[in-house]
């Protein structure tokens, strides 16, 4: 039976989102029956114990039932030349298709998905492509969820997310009270800032549109504020004209319509240390020895000798193996990709 992903009506967060849910339960149900299937036919009816308790497949000696299509993608991935693989259509980029959708999975399951439309769609193209790799039946179905959300968010206006008006007297409390903000990178839910910025192409400044003035100043330095209006500017917004609330600088900007936190005009607050800042960049690096090689290129990350032996200690401290996946933050925060969603590593050059 052939799970049907959903076909989205709008363009919206909400609409993509459950594109993506319904798509990667349409896939993880189709690889969870092969798997089984041919696993019991070629293995025998114990091959989920005998499996699980070789210690040749440790990384997934909790897998506790036999049908959990996520371990099955873990041992994909964690596991090279597994006899599992057997089970889905002989392709030269399997295991990197298996560790996308895993990838994608882990981030979704800890809440720790980027929530742009662009990151989105590339979570479901991603198990588009894994699932016509591995040859199975609901790569058809999964496309054309794919293609419809590609069809109603060409050209279209976003639907407007939830909106929360702000009473007086909740905008009097805020005086003393911690202001609610995202994750730099997250979504912004919130009423919009009344504050405007005008990002200048011409100057490659961030400007008050009232008087023209530059808001360079209000950074502790010329170095911090060059680099967070670079920021804004490599995002390439959907308009020039960012929203910013002047209690504390929160800075709101636009992508495909949609409002981001983007930053901060001036000092931003304290992050926890290991919630990534800003938006991932779309290339996956993996851990060989002790460099971070390029899934797509095979060429290594840039970085200096102390940021290599920065990572290094990272690695040991949290116990990171080889072959494990990385991505880089426009704010340079290398974060793995990890079981327990996206963590930040360290940050390069920082």
């Amino acid at each position: 039976m052939i799970l049907k992903p959903y076909m989205a009506r709008e363009n919206s967060l909400h609409d993509a989102t459950y594109v993506y849910v319904t798509s990667e339960r349409a896939v993880l149900s189709e690889l969870s029956l092969r798997v089984q299937a041919w696993a019991s036919e070629n293995l025998g009816p114990m091959w989920h114990p005998m499996f699980v308790t070789d210690p040749v497949n440790h990384k997934v000696y909790d897998w506790e039932k036999p049908s959990d299509a996520y371990y099955m993608l873990k041992a994909m991935v964690k596991i090279p030349n597994n006899p599992l693989l057997g089970a889905v259509k002989p392709h030269p980029q399997i295991l990197s298709l298996a560790r996308r959708v895993l990838g994608s999975r882990n981030s979704w399951a800890h809440y720790s998905q980027d929530e742009q439309m662009l990151s989105i769609k590339s979570d479901i193209q991603g198990l588009v492509n894994f699932a016509a790799a591995a040859g199975l039946d609901v790569a058809g179905a999964v496309k054309a969820a794919s293609d419809q959300l590609d069809k109603v968010t060409a050209g279209a206006m976003p639907v407007p997310g939830k909106s929360k008006p702000v009473a007086v007297a909740s905008v009097a409390a805020t005086t003393t009270a911690p202001l609610r903000r995202p994750r730099v990178g997250g979504s912004w839910d919130e009423e919009l800032p009344t504050g405007e910025i005008e990002l200048n192409a011409k100057l490659r400044d961030a400007l008050d549109p009232t008087t023209g003035a530059s808001l360079r100043a209000q950074w502790p330095s010329e170095e911090l504020a060059g680099a967070a209006i670079a920021r804004w500017f490599a995002l390439k917004p959907t308009t020039p004209r960012l929203r910013y609330d002047p209690r504390d600088g929160a800075t709101v900007g636009f992508l495909e319509g949609f409002p981001y936190l983007f930053g901060y005009v001036g000092e931003e607050p304290e992050t926890p240390p290991e919630q990534y800042r800003g938006f991932l960049g779309q290339a996956t690096y993996i851990l060989t020895g002790n460099v971070l090689l390029s899934e797509d290129s095979g060429k290594p990350l840039g970085m200096d000798a102390k940021d290599l032996a920065a990572l290094v200690t990272a690695l040991n401290a949290k116990g990171i193996d080889q072959g494990e996946a990385f991505r880089v933050s426009n704010y340079n925060d290398l974060v793995h990709l990890g079981d327990e969603g996206l963590t930040r590593v360290f940050t390069i050059g920082g």
